[in-house]
């Protein structure tokens, strides 16, 4: 089954570029975690970077995610929000704060 309402994580299938060259997995993503610099690196070998990244890979495993993500059934569609989890709970394994499964949303 997929949520067409709940767009699963997009670190890993996207590529943002900040205005001074820093390349990230998504716009949101913290700044201060750049993957790569252009012109320093080519955008080929920046999005390399962010789509083979063990980072990303760790994120979306769910035996590297805390409850509830790790144990929710619709985890392999969504993923929560890597930049999301990362800005507002500080580690990768932990879940969405906004998740709109968690008990008690929606």
């Amino acid at each position: 089954m997929t949520i067409p309402e709940v767009k699963g994580c997009a670190c890993g299938t996207t590529l943002y570029v900040t205005f001074d060259g820093r390349i990230l997995p998504c716009m949101f993503f913290p700044t201060s975690f750049p993957f790569s610099r252009y012109p320093e690196r080519s955008l080929k070998e920046g999005w390399e970077r962010v789509r083979n990244s063990e980072l990303i890979r760790g994120f979306k495993d769910r035996g590297k995610r805390e409850a509830p993500c790790s144990s929710c059934f619709h985890f392999e569609e969504c993923f929560g929000c890597m930049s999301r989890v990362l800005r507002v709970q500080g580690r990768l394994s932990a879940s969405d704060p906004e998740c709109p499964f968690r008990e008690g949303s929606a």
